[in-house]
């Protein structure tokens, strides 16, 4: 019988990032799956090669390959179901799935070895199985990418959006007389009360800082939902989310369907049609990159940027587990966390010192800075030292990251105080290059998206706090008697009603200030928790959402 052709080992190593991608096609565009997928065929060819000659057989070097990919690339999975496993039992074991995973690959692998060894023939029927199996699994994420492309569900582009409300009164006659804008996000950070009481940090630089330069701060501001994308959807097209007008379905699992609102907001539109330049930076987040801005800035890094793509990728495998982040990669000379840290640390110190080189750019702008930090990872230490991750690399928060770090609530307070001291420098530094360098007073919105989550529970608003979650940083700039207009419960929601308002003659009604609660995996289902978050009774918000 003639021989099958080989293709199996090529397909498994294309699998793990065609699957990936389908699952996330509507975040990233599809040349992010081009170096992956060539690492990745780059490392079955080099094992295929070595097992071959080990095997001296092709075939069997593939089949060894094969399941050696299988294996590692099924690690992470699988190390998160096992985790998950006996993260809730009382015997919890602090590397109790590794407990289990790592003898029980390392018997698979070397009895699939033994037994090839063992065959004399070279495995035909084994490979056309092979073959088979992946051709069917590759063609399934394929076949879900395809139909995908056909309905138009990649990113939102320029030409998406809701509409923007016409304005007001006729535009200024100049564009010399219109102010920057500056809308700087620091993800995660708290309130100054909740940072005093619950963080033990009643002395916040940044805070202080702020009041010196003239910032109005909104002492009970509240964000308006508790997950970022949420949060900036509503904040950039000043308004509550809705189902019916938004596109999204209330038992939806995840928020892609905002993509289109968030990225191609009325903030952006409104600004772009008065002449603006819009300006944002790469966050690591593809939910939040505004890659059709007119300028958009991706620092690049010396280790070579890592984006939340491929780093899931590689926490699917099983370098992350079997390398302990304390001993550098054999023949690298870096450490693998390290590796995902050091691109993200660059990132966030990059952007602040491009946001303080702002004023010199084009006016006027409009600048979207979305700085992932002080919400976890936790990678700096309090004077900016750099701190590795302890667990996988992962941008997870409240009792799903508490439980991987094996600690209770006091241990995240640790980190998250810490990283907040470095991120208040850096952050200092940018907005008084930005005040000093301005041809004239800019606006500036520095916000948080919602708070930390060291009382965060993603499953149950009982045993969340929501003072924590909910209450945040709202901080805002805005010369010329612009603050008049501010109040002290005031939320993202109407930040930018009261600056289109003050600076552009337009009349749009304030919206009743309300904060909502939703569990990650039902994020549509809004709780409304205003009270715990503002400390008195409010006039209740809009209908949300059904």
């Amino acid at each position: 019988m003639k021989k099958p052709f080989i293709v199996h080992p090529l397909l498994f190593a294309l699998f793990p990032t065609v699957f990936l991608y389908s699952r996330n096609m509507s975040e990233y565009p599809p040349a992010v799956m081009v170096i992956p997928a060539a690492v990745c065929l780059l490392l079955a060819l080099m094992l295929w090669l070595v097992f071959g000659l080990i095997f001296r057989s092709i075939g069997k070097g593939a089949l060894i390959t094969s399941l050696f990919l299988l294996l590692f690339f099924s690690y992470g999975q699988l190390y998160d179901l096992l985790w998950y496993f006996f993260s809730v039992r009382p015997f919890t074991l602090r590397e109790g799935a590794n407990f289990v995973l790592k003898p029980l690959f390392a018997l698979l692998f070397l009895g699939g070895g033994f037994l090839l060894l063992r065959t004399r023939h070279e495995p035909a029927g084994l490979t056309r199985w092979a073959n088979a199996v992946t051709v069917i699994l590759i063609a399934v994420p394929l076949t879900t990418m395809f139909f995908a492309f056909l309905a138009g569900g990649s990113r939102p582009t320029a030409a998406d959006g809701i509409p923007v409300e016409q304005p007001a009164a006729e535009k200024r006659d100049t564009q010399a007389q219109l102010p920057d804008i500056y809308y700087i996000i620091l993800d995660g950070f708290a309130r100054e009360d909740v940072l005093a009481d619950l963080y033990e940090y009643p002395d916040s630089r940044l805070y202080n800082y702020l009041r010196q330069r003239g910032f109005y701060i909104g002492g009970r501001s509240g964000s308006n939902y508790c997950q970022t994308t949420l949060s900036l959807s509503s904040s950039l097209n000043y308004k509550y989310l809705d189902a019916d007008e938004d596109g999204y379905y209330a038992n939806a699992k995840d928020t892609q369907a905002l993509d289109r609102i968030l990225l191609n907001s009325r903030v952006v539109r409104f600004l772009r049609e008065r002449g603006y330049t819009t300006m944002a930076f790469a966050t690591g987040s593809p939910a939040t990159e505004m890659r059709d801005a007119d300028v958009f800035l991706e620092p690049a890094s010396k280790v070579g940027f890592l984006d939340e793509f491929q780093s899931g990728l590689i926490n699917s495998t099983a370098l992350p587990f079997l390398i302990p982040s304390t001993k550098p990669v054999p023949f690298w000379g870096e450490r693998l966390s390290h590796l995902q840290a050091e691109a993200r640390r660059e990132l966030i110190l990059r952007t602040a010192d491009l946001l303080a080189e702002m004023p010199q750019r084009v006016s006027p702008k409009f600048v979207f800075a979305h700085l992932v930090a002080p919400h976890p990872p936790f990678i700096f230490g309090p004077n900016g030292e750099p701190r590795d991750p302890p667990i996988a690399w992962s941008l997870a928060d409240g009792n799903w990251l508490i439980g991987r770090l094996n600690t209770r609530q006091d241990g995240y307070i640790m980190l998250y105080r810490d990283q907040l001291q470095f991120i208040e420098k850096i952050i200092v530094t940018a907005i008084e290059s930005i005040l000093a360098a301005s041809s004239q007073p800019p606006i500036i919105v520095l916000q948080s998206d919602h708070g930390p989550g060291a009382y965060l529970d993603w499953n149950s608003s009982e045993r969340t706090n929501m003072r924590e979650r909910l209450s945040i940083l709202n901080a805002y700039y805005l010369p010329h008697g612009g603050d008049s207009l501010l109040y002290d419960t005031i939320t993202p929601v109407n930040t930018f009603r009261v600056i289109l308002n003050r600076y552009f003659d337009q009349n749009l009604e304030l919206l009743p200030d309300a904060s909502y609660y939703s569990m990650w995996e039902k994020p549509f289902w809004f709780i409304p928790v205003s009270q715990a978050v503002q400390g008195d009774t409010i006039v209740p918000g809009s209908v949300l959402s059904d």
